[in-house]
């Protein structure tokens, strides 16, 4: 009898314990944002907060779990938006950089969904009225994916005086350099997505127009002076390095070195969160400050600040049980 009541005890008491390890795990599962922050100037050197012929520049990586409904991707938008346009003096233009499938693609499944045109048009009229959060003079980079179609876009879209939707479409292994240029203030820059900026020869990259590889990203851009890339899913980025395990820089990383001799880059991604590897000295594909500055300086993790966004009940629901 005694023993049939340890174990009815036992039994209870791993129970909860498997309760509570749930109740743990959703509640510290980091569905939240990762925004670097820089200022960079004409030149793509790093810049001084305020200085003159510079710009404000907020790269967001997103948890690879967080919702793919454009409800939820809409407050995504507003609460970013609404959390660091403090850090935009009045008056100066900025650009706000999203990861490549922010709309259309699910990086935990890494699979596409389907937007047809009532859907883009749904999110086209709901930009105009989500970018009046955002500070004026702000272009902000979205990865906008039709799965079915096998379409990846890069829409840099802002408002102009009357408020109205300016948008500017880039569509992966298709536009040319010249329709990659944007100016963002007093700094050019050139658009990519997924990969395609590294001259990389594979399909998972490919070439940016026809059978166009970007060889030499300083001799090809030599007209603008930010490389912006808005990757999809965990990109890979080598942390650190020693005597006798010297760094080897994978193909983005490599890329985005070569073009820091003449101006900066960025890239945003999905991602889970967490630091692959066991020491410091293993490659990563969760880092969030994907930003070189002209010279090849990095930006370093501490200006990073991550943002935890409030899911709805449904949202919570979807996440936790898939």
């Amino acid at each position: 009898m005694r023993k049939q009541k340890k174990v009815t005890k036992l039994k209870r008491a791993r129970v909860l314990l498997s309760k509570n390890s749930i109740t743990n795990r959703r509640s510290t599962s980091n569905l939240q944002v990762w925004v670097a922050v820089a200022w960079i100037d004409a030149a793509g050197s790093r810049a001084q907060p305020g200085a003159n012929e510079a710009i404000p520049v907020f790269a967001v990586s997103v948890h690879e779990r967080y919702p793919t409904t454009r409800r939820d991707r809409f407050q995504l938008l507003q609460e970013i938006a609404s959390r660091m346009r403090c850090y935009v003096p009045e008056g100066m233009p900025s650009l706000w950089v999203f990861p490549g499938g922010f709309f259309g693609f699910d990086a935990f499944r890494c699979r596409w969904l389907s937007l047809g045109k009532t859907e883009l048009c749904a999110i086209k009229t709901r930009l105009a009225t989500i970018l009046t959060k955002f500070p004026p003079g702000a272009k902000v980079a979205i990865g906008v994916d039709t799965g079915n179609r096998g379409i990846q876009e890069a829409w840099i879209v802002s408002l102009n005086m009357r408020r109205q939707l300016q948008k500017i479409a880039i569509q992966r292994g298709v536009t040319d350099l010249p329709g990659r240029a944007v100016n963002i203030g007093p700094v050019q820059a050139a658009f990519f997505i997924c990969g395609e900026f590294t001259g990389s020869k594979t399909p998972a990259n490919g070439p940016y127009h026809k059978n166009h590889y970007l060889e030499d990203p300083v001799a090809d851009l030599s007209h603008c002076r930010l490389l912006v890339d808005l990757a999809h899913h965990r990109v890979r980025h080598t942390i650190n390095s020693s005597p006798d395990r010297p760094m080897y820089a994978l193909v983005h990383q490599r890329q985005m070195e070569r073009f820091s001799r003449h101006g900066a880059a960025i890239l945003t991604h999905h991602h889970g969160g967490e630091r692959a590897g066991k020491d410091k000295h293993q490659k990563t594909d969760c880092c969030n400050n994907w930003i070189v500055f002209k010279g090849g300086r990095w930006l370093k993790e501490a200006a990073v600040m991550p943002i935890r966004i409030p899911l709805n009940s449904m949202s919570r629901r979807r996440v936790f049980t898939s």
